[in-house]
């Protein structure tokens, strides 16, 4: 976690030059059922790129704070999550 930028590194070298390593901000979520944006600078949900499980039309998503990370949840697609553009270049 990093307090300063609030959010968290992932992969790479995040100790030291952060060579390799994707930032994600905790940006909060907007809830459907109200429109409030909230839990900004403490909360990360970001959108994965499949559905949650076969058959299931939950989206799946990573979230974290800055005590813990999964890496799969399930949750409604009519949620405003972040979603992050990855462009693998080889």
């Amino acid at each position: 976690w990093d307090a300063e930028r609030k959010g968290r590194w992932f992969g790479g070298n995040h100790d030291t030059d952060h060579e390799g390593s994707l930032f994600l901000e905790a940006a909060g979520i907007r809830y459907r059922e109200t429109g409030a944006l909230t839990d900004v600078g403490t909360n990360g949900d970001y959108y994965g790129s499949s559905s949650f499980a076969s058959g299931n039309n939950g989206a799946s998503y990573l979230a974290f704070t800055a005590s813990y990370v999964s890496p799969l949840y399930a949750g409604t697609r009519a949620d405003g999550r972040s979603v992050r553009c990855v462009r693998n270049v080889k």
